[in-house]
């Protein structure tokens, strides 16, 4: 279901994998460090270039809070989409602060930025919402003459570029994958209350009253940031799949914005009683609770990743070592809805993995509609038993693997299982009689083909 850009853009980490015979899993570390790092030198010369360089330490609090959440504090969500649209959106709206304040960068750069800006939007439709209301913004301010600024050149150079692309070496995605996955995806939906992020919430709610109650003018940093902030919260609930990754870029112009309100002057307070200590001293307040929050987080995230770090490695290492005792350097594949076991056992065995997608992403859909009572949309159920069958027929897999844990992804605790519902076609139910049950691991059942000859000699 992802657009077509994150597979061109994972292309030249492969390649350079390849070429420096470096693990690719390396390779992407260090290329995302150094987006992430020229993103913070960028938004650090940009900045230099605006009024903010008069607020003693501004500039170096932003810095700082974007080496904090783009290095330690990413953790799980280092080098996810969202990640990148930060780092790349980011350089792009301090930019237009400058313009706003009068600054005229050059040519060339402001074209790079808006190529930059342009692949940060790319990765979700929903990132739209940030250009959209920053031009409107600045529109309001500058008029026509935001028709002049050349990181919308770039921005309209790269949207060409990549619709291109798309049509040349991608078509299908337009033509066939959208419209399916429009109709299943929102099998993996949770609940709005299960993506708003309570506390966040709350905090920028506490931070918003404290700007109203004493009448402090927000500058056009903080509009900026507002608007990107809006924008990738837009991005966390449209999704509604509550993974951390998501809510992260919303998590980080927090910390910016509120960060930001420590340097606000010109405050007039409406309340004489009020003082503008103590306004300060419930920004810090604010600040310090998500900081808190957030280490915190990092912290039980780290201890758990440890504690869990040798038996998930374990489990990786018995499933791949199984599927190579069982394929034979032939193919498997597995019933999933999530990427594991597929993958990483892809990653480690001689067999070579065969599907249509690294999950059976029509199964929640399907789940959903069976425990809520609804009919099930026959396309969907098409997809379904095409995707199965796309595998089963053409390849042939010497190993499936089936995924009969208690909780499985998107359909948590229901007691589906892949092999009775897609026995439900008569196709599939006549290939199935040629795989037997081998072997189980930690929820994952093995089975193997057998041909007529092998099962008659058995």
């Amino acid at each position: 279901p992802n657009p077509p850009l994150i597979w061109y853009m994972s292309m030249p980490v492969i390649v350079l994998a390849d070429l420096v015979g470096a693990s690719i899993t390396t390779v992407f570390r260090i290329v995302t460090a150094f987006l992430a790092g020229g993103s913070m030198i960028a938004c650090y010369a940009i900045l230099n270039q605006t009024s903010l360089t008069s607020q003693k330490y501004f500039i170096q609090m932003v810095v700082f809070l974007m080496a904090l959440f783009l290095f330690p504090l990413a953790w799980r969500d280092f080098g996810q989409r969202e990640y990148f649209s930060l780092i790349f959106i980011l350089p792009y709206a301090f930019m237009t602060v400058a313009r706003l304040e009068g600054s005229k960068p050059e040519l060339l750069k402001s074209i790079f930025i808006g190529v930059f800006a342009s692949i940060g939007i790319a990765f979700k439709p929903y990132m739209m919402l940030i250009p959209i209301c920053i031009v409107g913004y600045s529109f309001f301010k500058e008029r026509t003459r935001v028709l002049l600024w050349g990181e919308y050149y770039g921005m309209a150079l790269s949207a060409i570029a990549y619709f291109l692309l798309i049509f040349l070496y991608s078509p299908a995605y337009i033509s066939d994958v959208v419209p399916i996955v429009m109709k299943f995806y929102w099998g993996f939906n949770v609940t709005v209350w299960d993506v708003a992020y309570s506390h966040l919430i709350a905090a920028l709610g506490f931070w918003a009253l404290l700007m109203g109650v004493n009448r402090i003018k927000m500058t056009i940093f903080q509009v900026i940031i507002i608007i990107v902030l809006g924008g990738f919260l837009f991005n966390l609930v449209a999704q509604l799949k509550g993974y951390t990754y998501h809510a992260y870029p919303v998590i980080v112009t927090s910390f910016i914005l509120v960060g930001s309100s420590f340097f606000t002057h010109k405050s007039s307070f409406l309340y004489k009683g009020i003082r503008p200590q103590f306004s300060k001293a419930c920004f810090i307040l604010i600040f310090v609770a998500l900081l808190f929050g957030e280490f915190k987080n990092s912290v039980r995230w780290t201890l758990e990743a440890v504690n869990e770090d040798e038996m998930f490695q374990t489990i990786h290492r018995e499933l791949a070592e199984e599927v190579d005792r069982l394929a034979v350097g032939g193919a498997f594949t597995a019933f999933t809805t999530h990427p594991f076991p597929n993958f990483p056992t892809a990653l480690t065995v001689d067999a070579k993995w065969v599907g249509r997608s690294n999950s059976h992403m029509a199964i929640p859909a399907i789940v959903k509609s069976m425990e809520q009572g609804i009919e099930i949309d026959k396309e969907i159920e098409n997809f379904a038993f095409e995707q199965v069958l796309n595998v089963m027929q053409n390849f042939t897999p010497e190993v499936v693997m089936v995924d009969r844990r208690k909780f499985r992804h998107a359909i948590f605790e229901s007691e589906f299982d892949f092999i009775d519902y897609y026995s439900q076609n008569a196709e599939f139910a006549k290939i199935w009689t040629n795989y037997q049950k081998i072997s189980s691991i930690s929820g994952i059942d093995f089975y193997k083909h057998f041909t007529d000859i092998e099962k008659n000699s058995n």
